[in-house]
């Protein structure tokens, strides 16, 4: 990964929607120079390039990824394409952030790892949800054990399909890889950041009539006997989309809203004593309130209170999203620049791709 710019150039691959969102925050990073967008749609490529006031524009990736001026390049295709644009920008020298899910299957991963590290370059993948501050907080909790151990949490996801029609890709999965894959890598990703490799109890996929697969569930053990379960849908009306999780501990139950999740709500009895404890993870206080007797899992509190803790992002879902996707773009170019470690790097991934694979599997 050497490099002694002061920016890194980079080219994109692909301007969907997922594409124009990260040229717009491109523009908001210290780091990176938008030099060049790639897409067969010549005539939406050349409205970008002047609506962005990008310098240059391709019709063919391949010739992008020529370009020696270009230092690295953003992948924003569907996840079929994922393996060979990687592999070509890999052999022609270039830094690669790819989209989620890396690729669809192991032994293209291993492949595209294992030639990143003979060429000295960075493979990184889109994982936003690591710069979530919920998840800090939730890492917070868990490792000091602030409520007692973690015992189990279900994941529901409700997505709406109004924006997929029949024939778009993601319902393909030769193309996507289907839910567990295509979507429910991000989530798998955080529970194993969190707790460790999972085992797969039971896992299934749920079909329309007509053959698309649009609901997965699984439920994973996790190490310390904790059990973890994940509900995907991609068949609600868009008003009623939702995402929430329920985590429970041996004294506490928190919840957690949104797709980019956004707040949190907990319930639970402590010794008053811990009261400053849990305010260190980064929940406030919203009530406390002082209670005679409690006990649970034979453990009998000395000076019980119930509390109520809250966190809330006072910033709404798009901006939230804004932010987290620039401050992984900046980790993606600062490691290059710096030739430090990044927070999303290729072999650090391996463990929600392989569990997702697992899933799609076993049906």
């Amino acid at each position: 990964m050497k490099n002694t710019k002061n920016k890194i150039s980079v080219g994109i691959i692909g301007i969907g929607g997922f594409g124009l969102f990260t040229i717009q925050n491109i523009k908001n990073t210290k780091n990176l120079d938008l030099s060049a967008i790639s897409s067969r749609d010549a005539q939406k490529c050349e409205k970008l390039k002047s609506d962005y006031q990008i310098r240059k524009s391709y019709t063919n990736y391949e010739d992008l990824l020529k370009d020696k001026e270009i230092d690295s390049v953003i992948i924003s295709t569907p996840p079929y394409l994922h393996y060979e644009m990687t592999k070509a920008a890999l052999i022609n020298n270039k830094n690669v952030l790819v989209e989620k899910p890396a690729m669809l299957r192991v032994d293209e991963f291993d492949e595209i790892l294992a030639l990143s590290k003979e060429k000295n370059l960075l493979v990184a993948l889109d994982y936003i949800q690591r710069f979530n501050p919920v998840y800090d907080i939730l890492r917070n909790i868990i490792e000091k054990k602030v409520f007692g151990q973690m015992t189990q949490f279900t994941f529901t996801n409700l997505a709406s399909d109004s924006g997929l029609p029949s024939d778009h890709w993601f319902w393909k999965k030769e193309l996507s890889g289907g839910i567990f894959i295509e979507h429910g890598v991000h989530f798998f990703d955080i529970y194993e950041s969190l707790l460790g490799r999972p085992k797969i109890l039971f896992a299934n996929t749920y079909s329309r009539k007509n053959g698309i697969e649009d609901r997965v569930n699984c439920i994973l053990e996790y190490p310390d006997q904790i059990k973890g379960t994940f509900f995907h849908s991609f068949d609600k009306p868009s008003v009623l989309e939702s995402t929430f999780s329920t985590i429970v501990f041996d004294n506490a139950i928190l919840k957690i809203n949104g797709w980019i999740a956004d707040s949190i709500d907990c319930s639970a009895v402590i010794e008053q004593s811990q009261l400053q404890e849990v305010e260190k993870t980064g929940l406030e206080i919203k009530k406390t309130k002082s209670l005679n007797y409690s006990k649970g899992k034979g453990y009998e509190f000395k000076n019980p209170i119930y509390g109520e803790f809250i966190f809330k992002n006072k910033k709404n879902k798009s901006e939230t999203y804004r932010e987290h996707q620039i401050q992984l773009l900046e980790d993606f170019a600062g490691s290059i620049l710096n030739h430090g470690k990044c927070r999303t790097e290729l072999s650090t991934t391996k463990g929600s791709l392989l569990t997702a694979i697992e899933c799609a599997g076993k049906r």
